[in-house]
């Protein structure tokens, strides 16, 4: 049985591949969450985001026909979607998919559960993608002090959160505050994580660039040769 179920499990990628995966799952159809998990990963890896949107809806749908609206399955549904409408630049459809995703998990779960605190994340830094600079710069603000609490404050995701509101401030015009934030940013991954990590690039490169349109050349230079 469990090589049968592998064989038609490579027959759907197969089919999928040529046909396309809404092929599969024609109207009528019920897969279950599993399939439509990995036929949006088969479909992410090889970067067919846009192609991966209906079946992230229709898991979405399916979520809420049989777990209920406000189920943490359906959180993770959207959180799916909401992935997908980045990759594909549609920001406030994902500040949207996030949002409903925050409300979920925040009454079910508490904002300090850790899963609350990953989907503030994820709608803080939409919000930046919108332009929404000002309430990016909020639910960032919200997301670091909770990291700062939960994780504390040499975490890599406090790092993350560091960086992200260091970008909201420096948009809204607080390069004194932007440039704290990414030298915070910077320090935590470079103890926790090592210099030549690639989460060091963002604030690494942030800072260089605000050192350099301050005229700070001495400081930026060796940042910039890293």
């Amino acid at each position: 049985a469990g090589k049968t179920a592998s064989r038609m499990v490579a027959c759907l990628f197969l089919v999928g591949l040529v046909f396309g995966f809404q092929t599969i799952f024609a109207a009528g159809s019920e897969p279950s969450r599993k399939d439509l998990a990995v036929v949006i990963s088969e479909l992410s890896s090889k970067g067919r985001w846009a192609e991966a949107i209906p079946v992230a809806l229709r898991w979405v749908t399916a979520s809420e026909a049989t777990n209920g609206v406000a189920h943490t399955n359906t959180a993770t549904a959207l959180e799916s979607l909401g992935q997908l409408y980045e990759r594909t630049s549609a920001f406030t459809n994902a500040q949207q998919a996030y949002a409903r995703s925050l409300k979920i998990r925040t009454a079910s779960l508490g904002l300090e559960h850790p899963e609350s605190v990953a989907c503030l994340h994820l709608l803080a830094r939409v919000s930046g993608s919108t332009g929404d600079w000002t309430k990016a710069k909020q639910l960032n603000e919200d997301c670091l002090k909770l990291r700062e609490k939960l994780l504390g404050p040499d975490h890599p995701d406090t790092a993350k959160s560091a960086h992200n509101l260091g970008m909201a401030v420096q948009r809204l015009g607080d390069n004194a505050r932007a440039e704290s934030l990414f030298r915070q940013s910077l320090t935590i991954v470079d103890k926790a994580l090592g210099p030549d990590n690639r989460d060091a690039l963002y604030p690494l490169w942030n800072l260089a660039s605000l050192l350099q349109r301050k005229r700070d050349y001495a400081q930026a230079q060796p940042l910039y040769e890293r």
